[in-house]
């Protein structure tokens, strides 16, 4: 899933490569903006015990949950893990934070990608 910063450079380059409809002037000049991307696994902890007392859930891949990707406050991009827990946000370089992570910051830089490996959902 691509951040919004992403989808509004795509529409503006689609803009200045076609014309604008809603009035805006257009240079004919295109800017790319570099990308980076956030990736990693959600693992899931929790649910009900187990007869043994155990987390009926204990590190397994957390498939089709939600991982938002936030700009400070800002939740700028929202996706759904995969079967096996994978997620990945396409974005600018800056400094995020994933819903799903206890770490403060991750730096995402132009050509790179930051690897999350501490994003956990919890089951109630």
């Amino acid at each position: 899933m691509r951040a919004a910063p992403v989808l509004a450079a795509a529409a503006l380059v689609a803009c200045a490569l076609t014309g604008c409809s809603d009035g805006r002037a257009t240079s004919g000049r295109v800017t790319v903006l570099a990308t980076g991307a956030v990736a990693g696994v959600a693992l899931a902890y929790g649910g009900p015990a187990a007869p043994d007392g155990s987390m009926a859930v204990s590190g397994a891949p957390a498939g089709d949950f939600r991982v938002d990707l936030l700009d400070g406050d800002r939740v700028v991009a929202t996706t759904r893990t995969d079967a096996t827990g994978g997620f990945r946000f396409d974005v600018v370089p800056g400094t995020y934070r994933l819903s799903c992570s206890t770490a403060p910051t991750l730096s995402v830089s132009a050509g790179s990608t930051t690897t999350v490996s501490d994003c956990t959902e919890q089951i109630p």
